[in-house]
């Protein structure tokens, strides 16, 4: 995964995050964090959209296309996880399914 002379970026990704609790977190560790966001969540709030750096975007019921698409952001913006964290109980199972795929 790692690109040739480039130093990987070190964030926790954030599994089933709520816009407010995005922009807290964006707020304090913009470097830090990788939040993965259902897309209905984000369409209650397109203007506090992140760039696409710091978010992935999808149905968080597809266990196994969430799992690709982080996979896919990782490697294209030479990220690694320090950690994964689920929001809320809705998304912990998501969130170790993730942790278990990395």
């Amino acid at each position: 995964m790692k690109l040739k002379n480039s130093k990987l970026e070190k964030k926790v990704i954030v599994v089933g995050t709520d816009v407010d609790y995005i922009k807290l977190l964006f707020s304090k560790y913009p470097d830090k964090v990788l939040f993965v966001t259902d897309t209905d969540e984000r369409k209650e709030s397109p203007d506090d959209k992140l760039d696409k750096k710091f978010e992935i975007l999808g149905d968080l019921t597809k266990t196994k296309k969430i799992i690709s698409s982080v996979k896919k952001h990782l490697k294209k913006y030479n990220i690694t996880p320090s950690g994964v964290a689920g929001f809320d109980c809705e998304s912990l199972v998501l969130a170790s399914e993730v942790a278990k795929s990395l």
